[in-house]
């Protein structure tokens, strides 16, 4: 999934960055952004907004960056600065980001999406303040030190979602980016704006609002176990869509498999030439992990996966508690060649990060 810097000022380019894509799916440290980690901008989306639909990533492109010999050709010239581009790679630290949604799916259905990402690094914001003028962005004031800018040209939440509403606001200042998204379709939205966004999620990184880790046990749960992975993406889900699902799906592995799910991550580890996988599904208890048939479907197709697939190493499953854990092992350049077919269900392609509005992050 990709998007331009554009439509990240419609919206669209923001959530898609942020692995909004359900359940499957996304540390580094600040060079002039200041003291905060990454984790600290990752404000509690229920700050602003009552919602049970919670979604996080984190991407340590300052790792990826230093490990890209390791990638096939197509993915390291993902890491090669566009002549159009305001930062170069080797600026860039950090993206981290943080969402939420309200979702209804009886009698008429509608959404609303909000979010924001933070780009940490090195850059200077005068780079970054002329790319968004370029592309039609004005500035709209001041805020904790940030200048704002937003696309008045646009109502439209563009990916998110074709006829509905949203707004996009970006904050910059040296070293740290934020972009802060909302959209709605359906005749529902949750009252939150893309500024509103932004400005929550520096307030995070202020230590002025709660933070989703240290709020939300399931994804404090989920950041302890894929915190030091290059690439994390975290998500929890509300309680009544599990039930909707169930109630409206057929009995079978699919309905146990979501049966009491919670939650779920990714995370991705590289190490030079080998890669790691790990995918957790976390379930209300220890018992629903282990009803779910995780590890069992994971040791039967394991020995044909490392079979099939050149470069895949092991395919692994555990339950642990309440979460049921599968890991995937292989050669770095063949799992970003061919992640589809190494189990991940997408491919491992890293965008072209340089470009503001473009996500680093597996495509689903």
């Amino acid at each position: 999934m990709q998007t331009d810097r554009r439509s990240v000022l419609k919206a669209g380019g923001v959530l898609a960055a942020l692995g909004t894509t359900g359940l499957a799916g996304c540390s580094g440290f600040l060079g002039g952004g200041g003291d905060a980690a990454p984790g600290d901008y990752r404000y509690d989306p229920s700050v602003l907004a009552e919602t049970e639909n919670k979604f996080f990533g984190n991407v340590d492109y300052a790792g990826l960056y230093e490990a890209r010999e390791n990638f096939p050709e197509s993915t390291r010239e993902s890491f090669e600065s566009a002549e159009d581009s305001p930062v170069a790679p080797e600026e860039i630290d950090t993206f981290t980001g943080v969402a939420g949604a309200q979702i209804a799916i009886e009698d008429a259905p509608s959404s609303s999406v909000f979010g924001s990402m933070a780009l940490l690094g090195s850059f200077e914001a005068s780079a970054v303040q002329s790319d968004l003028e370029a592309d039609g962005a004005q500035e709209s004031g001041e805020y904790e030190g940030f200048t704002l800018y937003e696309n008045v040209d646009e109502s439209s939440p563009g990916d998110i979602a074709d006829g509905g509403e949203g707004s996009a606001v970006a904050a910059v200042r040296d070293g740290v980016a934020i972009f802060g998204a909302a959209g709605s379709e359906g005749g529902s939205g949750a009252g939150v704006t893309g500024r509103q966004a932004a400005e929550t999620m520096i307030d995070a990184g202020n230590g002025d609002v709660d933070r989703l880790e240290a709020t939300s046990d399931r994804a404090g749960q989920l950041t302890d176990r894929f915190g030091d992975a290059n690439v994390m993406v975290g998500g929890q889900v509300d309680p009544a869509l599990v039930e909707t699902a169930m109630a409206q799906g057929q009995q079978g592995a699919q309905t146990q498999f979501i049966n009491g799910v919670r939650a779920g991550g990714f995370g991705m580890t590289v190490e030079g030439t080998t890669t790691t996988m790990t995918l957790a599904l976390l379930y209300t208890d220890a018992e629903r992990a282990e009803n779910s048939g995780v590890q069992e479907l994971a040791d039967l197709a394991s020995q044909q996966a490392v079979e099939n697939n050149p470069g895949l190493d092991s395919v692994e499953a555990e339950y642990d508690g309440n979460a049921a854990v599968v890991t995937v092992e292989g050669e770095t350049e063949t799992i970003f060649e061919e992640g589809a077919s190494a189990g991940t269900g997408g491919g491992l392609a890293v965008a072209e990060p340089a470009r503001l509005g473009v996500s680093p992050v597996p495509e689903p």
